[in-house]
């Protein structure tokens, strides 16, 4: 039966566009044509085989696209019966366009999205066919792969984000929005059209940070929908484009903040990033933490001060170094911060931090409030100084730089419990401990330092170094637990 049916299979085809193409009176030839339809649908769904066979014979797509390029246009029948049976069969024919190009790709997505226009337009909305091939139409979106289709973004906008209408559809159906999703992600895995969407319309972009926004994306088991868009997000934040298209945002405004807040969960989720996206990452990233970094020492500075403005830039900027710290694993991530000699601003901004915001212990957790003079700035130093430590580690430039800017004192500075700071103490150790690793100067400076009395012993013994006189001299030595690690 199977090897019959695939034979007749474009006669059967061709007779289905003579009915949808030529105006007929005959109500039995839909009849006969969905029955006969319904069968190769029903088979293409289930066998691979049979759909290779079937379009082994180029007739078959031909025939398929012509449908699609001049169905619901004046060859609509105006009878009810008869045109409750047209769509029915033009369901069918997508039905069988989804399964198909699964196989092979014959057919582009504007073909699609134009014929979904002409649907949209000619079947009233409360027909009880329309949402259901609504449906097939979007699948069939969704089960075509990369695009090199020219304005497929134009097409996309115009076909569904200026129909308030089919978005509301699609926001109320899960049928529809996640394949709608899925055919997002297939459009923007063309850089071609990340660019389009980046540089000349954005309203793509726009729905896809809003959507992420009302959803829970800090959850591990995100649904369909919004783990489709994350990979969606994924391509357009490491394109090269990006950066310029964040600058457009003002950076004090909240709808940066909720952008920022987004590119923050994307960046730190994903462990596989390649060096292309992120060159293209960085960029934006370093590019804002060097003005938030600017932003922050003048307000910290200053006698006179917004509270709201520092708590928007402190957010900000605990964003920007938490994406620092978390790509701190690639290495790519230190050739870039090496390149632009980021070393220098973390420095300056971890000594005004230092020097404007209060250390919190239990003992005057309760008097910071009244202090003038001293902001909260929370978890800034901890991460600050975490980033310096993967700088630091194997680099003995950065190991010199680190005490010739008088970086070395100030991370030794916060080898202690500060409630500001989770971690912090922990963080410096490690990045004390590298800053004196394999480096006799470092060393030395530190243990004049302890000479004078400046740091705290108990700090230098957790780092795994105490002092000794030779000679006179004052040397900086390892203690013997940590010789035996």
């Amino acid at each position: 039966m199977e090897a019959d049916l695939c034979n007749n299979s474009i006669d059967i085809i061709s007779r289905i566009r003579n009915v949808l193409l030529q105006e007929t009176l005959n109500i039995e030839d839909f009849q006969i044509s969905l029955d006969a339809l319904g069968k190769i649908v029903s088979l293409s769904s289930q066998s691979q085989e049979y759909r290779s066979k079937i379009l082994s014979n180029d007739n078959l797509p031909d025939i398929l696209i012509e449908i699609l390029n001049k169905s619901f246009e004046d060859n609509v029948p105006n009878e009810e019966l008869k045109f409750t049976l047209y769509v029915r069969l033009m369901r069918g024919v997508l039905l069988l366009t989804r399964n198909l190009v699964i196989t092979k790709q014959f057919i582009g997505f504007k073909t699609i999205l134009s014929n979904l226009r002409s649907f949209d337009s000619r079947v009233p909305h409360d027909d009880e066919f329309y949402l259901k091939t609504l449906v097939v139409y979007i699948q069939c979106l969704a089960n075509l792969g990369i695009t090199q289709d020219d304005d497929i973004v134009a097409e996309t906008i115009e076909t569904f984000f200026k129909n308030e209408n089919l978005m509301e559809w699609i926001a109320n159906n899960d049928q529809m929005k996640i394949p709608f999703a899925a055919f997002l992600k297939n459009t923007m895995q063309n850089s071609d059209n990340i660019y389009e969407v980046l540089t000349h319309n954005d309203t793509l972009l726009t729905y896809i940070i809003n959507e992420l926004d009302k959803a829970d994306i800090h959850n591990e088991e995100l649904d369909p929908y919004s783990s489709l868009l994350v990979l969606v997000f994924q391509k357009i934040i490491a394109h090269e484009t990006y950066s310029k298209w964040l600058k457009g945002i003002d950076c004090k405004s909240k709808e940066f903040l909720k952008v920022m807040k987004i590119n923050q969960i994307i960046v730190t989720s994903k462990e596989d990033w390649d060096n292309y996206q992120l060159t293209a990452m960085l960029a934006w990233i370093f590019d804002n933490f060097l003005v938030f970094s600017e932003l922050s020492k003048s307000v910290l500075l200053a006698q006179i001060y917004d509270p709201i403005e520092l708590k928007s830039i402190h957010l900000n900027l605990i964003i920007l170094l938490d994406c620092l710290s978390d790509l701190g694993k690639f290495k790519a991530t230190k050739q870039f911060l090496e390149h632009y000699n980021a070393i220098e601003e973390l420095i300056s901004l971890l000594r005004v931090v230092h020097e404007n915001v209060e250390r919190k212990t239990l003992k005057n957790k309760g008097k910071i409030e009244n202090l003038e003079g001293k902001k909260e700035f929370p978890q800034v130093k901890s991460l600050i100084i975490e980033v310096i430590a993967f700088l630091v580690h194997d680099s003995f430039e950065i190991q010199e730089k680190m005490r010739e800017l008088h970086g070395l004192e100030l991370v030794l500075s916060n080898c202690m419990i500060d409630d500001n700071d989770p971690f912090i103490k922990e963080r410096a150790i490690v990045c004390v401990k590298f800053l004196l690793a394999n480096n006799e100067k470092n060393q030395q400076f530190v243990a004049d330092l302890e000479a004078k009395q400046t740091i705290d012993d108990d700090a230098l013994r957790q780092v795994g170094y105490e002092v000794q006189i030779e000679d006179g001299n004052v040397k900086l030595r390892q203690t013997q637990d940590q010789k035996l690690q």
